[in-house]
């Protein structure tokens, strides 16, 4: 078994949503797990958020925190 589905089967059986690096500014789904094929050791498990701006239907983030992100945290994210 590869690394990367010993990881995913570890978010799924906790309920994450994908991988998050802090100060990276990136973050990637569960079912596209490191498709940028960097070292994901600096990677956090974290939750998918959908973005509720108007101006960016259909976006989401990955955020290590499980509640919603605030208004101000989604300023910080840019696609």
């Amino acid at each position: 078994m590869r690394v990367i589905e010993i990881v995913k089967t570890h978010l799924t059986e906790h309920g994450f949503g994908g991988l998050v690096a802090d100060g990276a500014e990136c973050g990637c789904e569960i079912d596209d797990l490191v498709p940028c094929g960097s070292d994901c050791g600096q990677c956090y498990p974290g939750y998918k958020h959908a973005d509720p701006r108007p101006d960016n239907l259909g976006g989401w983030a990955i955020w290590r925190q499980k509640e919603t992100p605030t208004p101000e945290q989604w300023e910080s994210v840019e696609y």
